[in-house]
């Protein structure tokens, strides 16, 4: 009885992490997606709605939206497969052909087993299950984790860090054996996220708690994982452009990034009032007051930390976990998102374990602290509210206003909600506010212009796509945006030039398929074929596209291929009419 008793009591610290990240974020399960990037990266992306092989083959060679992860996008790949259903309209307000249900539930999953590695590690740590228990719940149940979990786009950032944890579970093992799979795990961790470049020092601050080898050791272990860091650091600066207003002088980096671990460092201790954009732009920070103060007290934090360490090994390694996960985003090297903001509660996911490194180690050696353990029911509390703010696209942005009534992000995304919903004057009013506030915003140019062609004003919103190529030549689908617009202007020819700039850019199947329109509309055929052919695959076919393929085929006298083409139309959709009224046309002209 007594080994029966030892493993429950075990298991019970585990238990209580399950059950609490369940009471917490339950409700996220019966939520839908959001039009802030979900459409981008699942529902939209072309390489999964339908979902084919060749799709996800796709993410394995060639980077998508500015990102080489092919083993995240691969975990969405799967997903969609699960949750792909012939009645999502019961399950989503957003015209996605999957069950939203799924990807947040598999959310809930990865931050659980993420909560759980966490606790095994602080109980190498501490060797105490309290104090381990109470820093896996700060890690687990912390506000700022919220975004991470609620945001289905933001499952690579969850992967990443699960993957990150096991290597770090793995590599305290110290076998031969866990070494190797501890560096498999890395590999996988930065094909989910490029963020994970910052593991060796967090491998190093955590290991030399427990094990504490030699430096020789360390160097011998982890210096090749320095070496595919780097690797993959030049892979994603070559793929991921940063844009012109996130760009900042050398000099002024360090104020930037002083204010933001100033900024985390109060949000970690007061997590109220939290959203998706903070507006804390380089240019805006760079505005702000106090900046020289916060780097003198970030610089002189270090004398006292320094010194604690000597005698408490801990605190060292907790603030080297916390300051190397924040790293890649503090604005020492520019990054894409800080066009809007250097920083945002995803970025803090992983370093909250420097913060539950901290309070477990505490509350080992103080144990009339034991008080402490009321802090998870406090930021439970806390980040049970702030699910809610997730519910919806209308909810989350309501937020967003209510914190940072300024927020481009907030505006732009209300847009794109209600110009899919076709709502385009509500659309056009959320691009201009969007504009008002910031003229030299792109993705707002071409919302307008997208508006505008809703509301029967092509003309003018040709202009609003030109203004938005001139910001940013690469920015995606503008050309195809323009080249749609054109093709309703009659003018073909124009179009094709847009849709082979776009084809250029970015690979947009869509691109591909509305040139080989524009070339059966200028009857032209036989070279409307190859484009089709190539949309077909690289992305993932619709059944409109093998029809558009069939058009072109058989105007071009290739009555078999047609044929061949409408099988495929039929094979995805047997009921589909203009499949069907094909069918009847190539064999009636048999």
């Amino acid at each position: 009885m007594q080994p029966r008793i030892a493993i429950v009591t075990k298991l019970l610290p585990c238990a209580a992490i399950v059950l609490a990240c369940a009471l917490v974020y339950d409700r996220l399960a019966g939520y839908d997606f959001v039009e802030y990037d979900d459409p981008l990266h699942i529902f939209a992306n072309p390489h999964f709605n339908p979902l084919t092989w060749s799709g996800v083959a796709y993410f394995w060679t060639h980077a998508y939206e500015q990102l080489y992860i092919p083993v995240a996008y691969s975990v969405f790949a799967l997903l969609c497969l699960i949750a792909q259903t012939p009645h999502a309209e019961l399950y989503t307000q957003v015209g996605a052909p999957f069950n939203p249900h799924v990807f947040h539930i598999a959310n809930i999953v990865l931050h659980t087993a993420s909560a759980l590695i966490v606790f095994c590690l602080l109980r190498r740590i501490v060797k105490q299950d309290f104090a381990a228990l109470v820093g896996a719940l700060v890690f687990a149940l912390h506000p700022m984790q919220v975004e991470s979990v609620a945001w289905v786009s933001e499952l690579r950032g969850l992967l990443a860090t699960l993957l990150c944890l096991a290597s770090v579970l793995a590599y305290t093992r110290a076998t031969r054996g866990s070494y190797a799979l501890a560096s498999v795990l890395f590999v996988l961790a930065l094909l989910s996220k490029p963020s994970a470049v910052t593991l060796p020092p967090i491998v190093l601050a955590v290991d030399y708690l427990i094990d504490r080898r030699t430096w020789q050791r360390y160097a011998l272990e982890l210096g090749p994982w320095l070496l595919v860091a780097a690797a993959l650091l030049i892979v994603t600066r070559s793929v991921q452009g940063v844009p012109a207003a996130a760009m900042t002088p050398l000099a002024s980096r360090p104020l930037i990034a002083a204010d933001a671990l100033a900024w985390y460092a109060w949000k970690t201790i007061v997590p109220i009032h939290l959203a998706i954009d903070y507006g804390r732009s380089p240019h805006a920070v760079l505005l702000g007051s106090l900046l020289w103060a916060k780097l003198a007290i970030v610089i002189v934090a270090l004398a006292p930390i320094a010194l604690a360490t000597r005698r408490w090994p801990w605190v060292g390694a907790a603030a080297v976990v916390w300051v190397a996960a924040l790293l890649p985003v503090l604005g020492l090297v520019p990054f894409a998102y800080q066009y809007y903001s250097t920083v945002a509660d995803r970025y803090a996911y992983l370093a909250m374990l420097g913060v539950s490194i901290a309070v477990a180690s505490l509350l080992s050696r103080r144990p009339n602290m034991r008080a402490l353990g009321l802090i998870p029911i406090v930021l439970g509390v806390l980040a049970f509210h702030q699910c809610g703010m997730w519910a919806n696209t209308l909810k989350l942005m309501e937020n967003e206003f209510a914190v940072n009534p300024v927020s481009v992000i907030g505006l732009v995304n209300l847009g794109n909600a209600f110009e899919e919903n076709g709502r385009a004057l509500e659309a056009k009013g959320f691009a201009l506010r969007a504009l008002r506030i910031d003229p030299s915003n792109s993705i707002a140019h071409m919302n307008l212009g997208n508006t505008l062609v809703d509301l029967g004003r092509p003309r003018e919103a040709l202009a609003e796509y030109d203004r938005a190529i001139a910001i940013e030549p690469g920015l995606r689908k503008a050309h195809y945006d323009r080249g749609s617009t054109l093709m309703k202007l009659g003018d073909n020819v124009g179009a094709i030039a847009e849709f082979d700039r776009e084809i250029a850019l970015s690979g947009y199947p869509p691109a591909n398929i509305n040139k080989g329109l524009a070339l059966i509309e200028l009857r032209r055929p036989v070279e409307a074929i190859a484009p089709i052919e190539q949309a077909i695959a690289t992305g993932a076919p619709k059944v409109s596209w093998y029809t558009n393929l069939a058009l072109a085929q058989a105007m071009a006298g290739r009555g078999g291929d047609a044929r061949a083409s409408i099988d495929k139309a039929l094979a995805l959709d047997p009921q589909d009419e203009t499949a069907l009224a094909l069918s009847r046309m190539v064999g009636n002209a048999r």
